[in-house]
């Protein structure tokens, strides 16, 4: 008779499939395979702005005034954290690229209305009409 349990030991930190047989002699272990973390890894920045500061208050402000630290999501972390930062991880890390030149798709045609039929109405009502107004 076997009996198989995750390991709730505190000393194995990945979990593993624990199998104990009991047999007449004594009880044996045997571990098999080890089974996937059932955590996700911890969200942490790369390097976050530790190099630039060093955790003194004053150097951190001068970072802050001079615009050095680290802000965006692609600054701070390897992948994005939700689907709505992907856009940034696309982005060339190069500030001066406009995202339109690296990816012009994203450029659309503009149509734009110099005077919408809605101004010319009320341009044409206001010249004929010198007590119109809309109230």
């Amino acid at each position: 008779m076997s009996i198989c349990f995750i390991s709730p030991l505190p000393t194995l930190t990945p979990p593993v499939l624990l199998c104990v047989s009991m047999s007449s002699t004594a009880l044996d272990i045997l571990y098999q395979e080890e089974l996937a973390p059932t955590r996700l890894p911890p969200i942490i920045p790369e390097d976050g702005n530790y190099s630039v500061h060093q955790n003194s208050h004053k150097s951190y402000h001068e970072a802050v005034k001079k615009v050095l630290l680290k802000t965006l999501p692609n600054q701070v972390f390897r992948v994005p954290l939700t689907d709505a930062q992907n856009f940034s991880f696309w982005r060339s890390r190069d500030p001066g690229v406009r995202p339109e030149e690296t990816m012009p798709w994203i450029r659309s045609p503009r149509h734009c209305l110099i005077k919408s039929p809605m101004t010319r109405f009320m341009d044409h009502s206001v010249l004929s009409d010198r007590n119109f107004s809309l109230y």
